[in-house]
């Protein structure tokens, strides 16, 4: 889940700790409306997702929780009007009333892929649905229907649109055999990217997907200055490293290929090894043929 609802309850602890000695002032509206934000914190920080734009974060946890979180703020700041227990006696059946709606969403984390097919299904016009369910598809070998999902959001919902699901689009079309497509929908999305200079992890996951396209018909240099920034801003991100030094190596960087492939996947990691191998055989080959076509 993450550290963020660690920091939540953290930070609601010591400001209720302060709080308390500064509301023997009498400044009780103000401060409790300060510990009543702070009560949001660890609710909204508990969807076991990598997100903060999650549609269903407010209505299947923030709205359930926020009164027990609001109650805890209450008692930590030593406002809670008596009897204590009566008073959390409306938070309980809140609660309660909220749990069909904490089960809709729970049945709904037994996959990614169920995950995100029911977001979808209740905001299909959500970019980021609509970018990891088509992210999902892909990664299930669902190439058809990630394709159909994106021609059928590029028609009838542009504005939801984005360089990641045009380049997602690309890939699809790749793994079908329409390569010439493909390429043609992949320079589209980078320079769509390029265009808009958003600094997104939509824009990095992009990268990292274009290198391991570009990579794939023959174009390392294009896949490493895309790779590049992508490994700088995410450091820890393997996959992207393992891209990168593929194309370093198909490039002949052979020292720099092999430091960052340790690095990525140290000896003993023979999936990883395995990938690498096979991004340079095919890099190499397709650059091979490419040259041997130019001559």
């Amino acid at each position: 889940w993450g550290s963020m609802p660690v920091f939540g309850f953290a930070g609601l602890a010591l400001a209720g700790m302060l709080l308390r000695n500064d509301l023997r002032s009498g400044a009780r509206t103000s401060l409790l409306l300060c510990a009543s934000v702070l009560a949001f914190v660890p609710a909204m920080n508990l969807l076991p997702l990598e997100s903060q734009r999650t549609f269903f974060n407010e209505r299947f946890l923030v709205l359930p929780l926020a009164p027990l979180c609001m109650w805890v703020a209450l008692l930590a700041t030593g406002a809670m009007p008596r009897p204590r227990l009566l008073t959390l006696a409306p938070v309980l059946i809140w609660m309660l009333a909220a749990i069909p709606s904490l089960r809709q969403a729970q049945a709904h984390w037994q996959s990614e892929l169920d995950l995100w097919l029911w977001a979808y299904s209740r905001a299909p016009a959500s970019v980021q649905a609509l970018e990891n369910l088509q992210g999902i598809l892909l990664e299930a070998g669902y190439s058809g229907d990630s394709l159909n999902l994106a021609e059928h959001t590029r028609s009838s919902t542009p504005q939801a649109f984005t360089p990641l699901q045009q380049g997602r689009y690309a890939i699809a079309l790749f793994n079908l055999g329409r390569e010439a497509d493909a390429t043609r929908e992949m320079d589209q999305a980078i320079n769509w990217a390029a265009a808009a200079a958003q600094r997104s992890r939509s824009l990095n996951l992009l990268r990292v997907e274009a290198g391991w396209f570009y990579l794939n018909i023959g174009r390392a240099e294009q896949a490493l200055a895309l790779l590049q920034p992508a490994v700088r801003e995410r450091p820890d991100d393997l996959q992207a490293a393992i891209f990168m030094a593929a194309a370093l190596e198909t490039l002949g960087r052979h020292a720099q290929a092999q430091q960052l492939l340790d690095h990525a996947a140290p000896p003993g990691d023979e999936a990883g090894r395995q990938q690498w191998r096979q991004l340079v055989e095919t890099a190499t080959a397709r650059m091979r043929r490419g040259n041997s076509s130019g001559g």
